[in-house]
Formats: C-alpha cells, structure tokens, sequence
C-alpha cells in the first residue's frame, strides 16, 4: 500500500510548548550547541505516515510541507525530503522501501531512503500551466507513472528518469493512476472514462467507459488481474485487468470529504490473496465481496455514520477505518466483530499499519506520533524529535543566541532602518525589519536578527546577519528547532 494517511481531522490547533536553549551562530567553535536548527516550513499537524516494507524508515508529512524522513528504530531524524519548487501533496514508498517519490504540483522528485540522498528531479513540461495531479510506482518498483490536470500520462524508469513516454488518451484533469501489474497503466479523471496502456510502448489498450461519472481513484489487484475503479457518485466498478471487460459495480459511498481533500476512500482489494474487496455504505457498514465475481461476503457493522477513510494492513488481514461518528475501529478482515480502538490522545489525524501488520501508527494535531502494537495492546509513544517553532530571540554576549519556542500572535515591531547596512542586506533577500535595540543587535554591535510570525500558524521567520560583513548567517528561513 502506497499512500497510508488517515486524514482524520482537517483543522490545526495552536499549543504553546517553551524550549530555552543556546545556539552558535559565531565566535568562540568550542560550544557546541544543544540544540540543532531545522529549516522548515510546518503546520505541526501530522498528515501522512508510512512505514518501509523492511520496517527501517518512516515518513512523516503535514501537506504541503516537506517530508521528513527518519529512522524508524532509533526514531532519529534523517533528512527533510525537500527543495522542491511546489508544495508537496503526497509522498509514497517504493515497493521494496528502498526508495520513496514526493509529488509536487510541479515536480516530483525520487530519493533513497536508506541514504537519505536526493536522487533525481523530473519537472513538469509547461510550469505555467500544468499540474502533477497524481503519481505511483509499478510493482517492480521500476517504473513511475504521474499524471497531469490536462490528462497528460507520463511514464519513466526510475533508473532513465529522462526517457519518459507519454500515453495519450485523457484530455482533461486525471485524478488517479495505477499499474495493473508491471507493464499496464491504467488513469482517470474527469473525462468520464478510465484508460489502459502498455506502460513500455505508450500503445492505448482499452478504455473503461464510467458513463455520467468521474473517476476519483483506481487500484488493481498486484498481479493486474482486477482493476477496480471508485468514483465520484459513490460507486466503485471491477473490470477485467487483460481485457477492460466489465465484471460488476457495486455502490460505495465515498463521503462529501472525498470531493476536495486528499482523502483516500477507495473501494480495496482485502485479504492475503486480495480475493476480496471492501466497500462502504452510505450507513457506515462496510461490505466484503469477492474480487472476481463480485458476490457478497459479509457486512462489517460498527459504524453509525459513513466512513470518511479506509485503511488496509500490508498482508491485507486487517482493516482501519474512521468514520463520521469518530470512532476508529480495527477490523480483522475474516471476522464481523468490530475492535473499538482508543486512539490515548484527541485528534488523530494521521495513520498507517506498520510493515508486519502488527502494529497501528498513529499521529495527532500535536505533532506527537503513537505505535500500538496490535498483538499485545501495548503502546509506544514518542514525540518523535518534536518540533517547536522560534519565535522569541536574543542575544547572549557577542556570539550566542537565547531562542523560545514561545508562540506569538503578532508581528513582531518593525525597527530602524537607519543602519545602511541593512539595506544592502535587503538586496540579499533579508527583509529588512531588524530593530536596533539591546535585545535585537549583540552588545558590540556586530549581529543582528529579526523574528516574524506568521498570524496564527505555528511558525516564524528568523534572520541572523552580520552587520559588519554584511553577510548573511543564518535564514530568511521558516526555522523549527529540534529538541
């Protein structure tokens, strides 16, 4: 499973934590900082986790930020998957967990995650007007395939990233791709149709007519043997993956959520040999029918309102799924009796089984993130190297920095601007609104640095320079600190 993020809850809250702590920015290299500096643009409010097949890496993402990607044994921070040009909707794992794929709305970019090391970009074509709307990898964790919002489908080898074919078809916005086993493409969207292509000629196979209908997501089977396509009206349609040839539909409310945000409420293939999949009613039963046929299994009850998210483990025997009446049950995928689970903390917002499919992840609106181990009910909680945003400097001497983490709810006064050597800073891209005060310049008058909140979201904007050089030391960034 490549996306694996329980989107529970939209909104972001603001907490205050307090980190008071020195930091090198010049002078004497004997002091060794005790706390690390982490450029980095975030909400705090985990969005995404997934885990590597081998259970070594784990990624985080709040939506629109970076990736962080870190040691999932030691929980040690490895590496922020960023510099991308667009901010980042999604991240996935390649099969084997070797490698992982971030999409921007203008990029995607391939990294290794057992080095923690960028290894290619592949940007958009047209920047001005296109859009990555979707990506994925094949089976074989060899090919990629990411479309467009004007129906572009592209498909490149990760180890070729610039022999990229085009499969033409779709003219308009794609919302989702999938590989029906290694050598098949199949993408919709909005043109009321979805299309198979050989991945390895771009030559178009069949298409899957939906009729009055757009295409929201689609998933296969890993042998490509079933392609199941979910759309936007609530019903979730099974072709024959060889031949596109209709199997059955079946109805699967999907929730008004789905429409905009970036949910994942798919109908999914279930079961160790994926000969089943799961289906959800408008009441919050989830259905079970056979994959092939499409004859009914069982009903799953437990929910009193629909299910806005379904989680499936990697072995495909259990099921994860919150529903509007927010409760979160774990499901056994061969049993009817629904496992209420305690999520320990308010506002999960994020979630994902573990590799083995014995443990449940599980991150909330405080950054936190929880394991619970499904075999012995016992919990591991960590803040997994919490982040806490700066907004409260001052200078310690002529070469050290006393930084908060102190949320403040507004901008921080503009000072001076009479020093010229702030001008000139400005030309390096500082803005310049430093202050001239004690609190502001270091007692020889040498550096300087501004603080500037972002309204009410949980960060600010430092700016370190060295007024006698005119030098730039440290931002403008978006700065975290790590604890």
């Amino acid at each position: 499973m490549q996306r694996s993020a329980l989107a529970f809850v939209a909104c972001m809250t603001l907490g205050l934590r307090i980190a008071n702590a020195q930091a090198v920015v010049a002078g004497d290299s004997s002091l060794t900082p005790r706390l690390r500096l982490v450029p980095q643009s975030s909400d705090t409010t985990l969005a995404d986790i997934l885990e590597s097949k081998d259970g070594t890496r784990l990624v985080t993402h709040d939506r629109r930020y970076a990736p962080r990607l870190w040691d999932a044994k030691t929980l040690k921070l490895l590496c922020t998957l960023g510099g991308a040009n667009s901010p980042v909707s999604a991240v996935y794992f390649s099969p084997d967990g070797k490698q992982i794929l971030t999409k921007g709305t203008k990029e995607i970019q391939l990294w290794d995650s057992l080095r923690a090391k960028k290894i290619w970009t592949v940007p958009v074509v047209d920047k001005e007007k296109e859009e990555i709307t979707a990506a994925t990898f094949s089976p074989d964790g060899k090919k990629i395939a990411f479309t467009s919002r004007y129906g572009i489908v592209r498909v490149l080898s990760t180890n070729n990233p610039g022999d990229i074919k085009e499969l033409k078809g779709l003219t308009i916005w794609t919302n989702s791709v999938c590989f029906a086993g290694n050598d098949k493409v199949v993408a919709g969207g909005e043109d009321k149709m979805a299309i198979a292509w050989n991945a390895n000629t771009g030559e178009k196979l069949y298409e899957i007519p939906i009729g009055d209908k757009f295409v929201r997501w689609i998933n296969a089977d890993s042998a490509g043997t079933t392609v199941l396509v979910t759309t936007l009206s609530g019903e979730a349609m099974a072709v024959d993956g060889p031949t596109g040839k209709p199997l059955y539909s079946k109805p699967h409310y999907i929730g008004s959520r789905n429409e905009e945000l970036l949910t994942d409420m798919a109908a999914k293939f279930v079961n160790s040999d994926e000969s089943q999949i799961v289906c959800a009613g408008v009441d919050g039963t989830l259905n079970i029918f056979n994959a092939r046929t499409g004859a009914h299994v069982r009903d799953l009850k437990g929910h009193t309102a629909f299910v806005r998210e379904i989680r499936v483990s990697a072995n495909g025997e259990r099921l994860a799924t919150y529903g509007d009446d927010e409760r979160m049950i774990l499901w056994e995928t061969d049993k009817v009796e629904p496992n209420f689970f305690d999520p320990k903390e308010y506002g999960p917002t994020a979630g994902a089984f573990s590799s083995d499919s014995n443990g449940w992840w599980l991150g909330f609106m405080s950054g936190s993130i929880r394991r619970f181990d499904l075999r012995d009910g016992s919990v591991r909680g960590e803040q997994l190297g919490g982040t806490v945003p700066l907004n409260h400097v001052r200078f310690l001497g002529s070469d050290r920095l006393q930084l908060w983490g102190q949320l403040s709810y507004s901008e921080p006064g503009i000072g001076s601007l009479q020093e010229p050597r702030f001008k000139e800073l400005a030309k390096k891209g500082i803005d310049p609104e430093f202050a001239v005060g004690q609190s502001n310049v270091s007692d020889i008058g040498r550096y300087a640095f501004t603080v500037k909140g972002q309204g009410f979201s949980t960060s600010g904007s430092l700016s370190v320079a060295d007024l006698w050089t005119g030098e730039i030391i440290i931002g403008p960034t978006d700065l975290f600190v790590m604890e």
